[in-house]
């Protein structure tokens, strides 16, 4: 996650029934630009709006990156329409199932939203990068259609990761369950912070991730290619 387009991107292949996974380690988020100001973006269901959202897959990414890049880049806010989005339990006839409506959409676009506004000026850390993505998964199993299947790779020392799905600490919003987590193992395994073994005592338990030798023998033993 070092550019806006990781979270459009998510979305769509989530929606798509894709599993998805994503680093957000600081040196990776951090490249990301500062937000701009606080700024209004409104749903208004009428006809007269600056946006009106498809009724498929590429208008709810639409959306979100309209969303994004109102907060990245152009610091202007909007206003946007679901007036002709299907309603809730209409029949979705390409993949089956039925349709969540844009409730749902609307819910979570907000909850990104008031992330965003919430770091007006400032730089983005990594657990908000995880809260996002977490909320885009929300939005994709509202319909019970389709799976949001995520893991979240981060880094050692990151307490506020680490923390992320501490239950047992209150205040977690329920939207993190979305992703299962992992940090990329330091070169002294001693280094592990405490934070990191409390997870198998609470919350759900981190995984580890040695990523420098998954990019050599990774591949069931294929080394011929590069994996930069």
């Amino acid at each position: 996650v070092d550019d806006i387009s990781a979270f459009t991107w998510a979305f769509e292949m989530l929606m798509l029934g894709s599993g998805v996974g994503y680093n957000i380690q600081r040196h990776n988020v951090y490249k990301l630009p500062k937000l701009k100001r606080k700024l209004k973006i409104e749903r208004v269901d009428e006809s007269d709006v600056d946006f009106v959202v498809p009724d498929n897959r590429e208008g709810w990414v639409e959306l979100l990156r309209k969303v994004l890049e109102a907060h990245f880049v152009t610091g202007e806010g909007f206003t946007y329409s679901t007036i002709v989005v299907r309603g809730k339990g209409s029949p979705i006839k390409g993949f089956g199932g039925v349709a969540s409506g844009p409730e749902e959409l609307c819910e979570g676009i907000n909850e990104i939203h008031n992330i965003l506004n919430s770091m007006s000026g400032k730089q983005l850390r990594p657990i908000h990068c995880l809260d996002i993505m977490n909320i885009i998964g929300s939005i994709v199993v509202s319909g019970n259609v389709r799976r949001s299947a995520q893991i979240a790779i981060g880094d050692y020392d990151d307490i506020e990761f680490l923390k992320a799905k501490r239950w047992d600490l209150g205040g977690i919003p329920n939207w993190r369950a979305m992703s299962n987590n992992s940090i990329v193992i330091p070169d002294n395994f001693d280094d592990l912070p405490k934070e990191f073994w409390d997870t198998y005592e609470n919350g759900e338990a981190y995984g580890l991730i040695n990523i420098e030798l998954a990019k050599k023998i990774g591949r069931t033993g294929e080394t011929q290619y590069a994996d930069p």
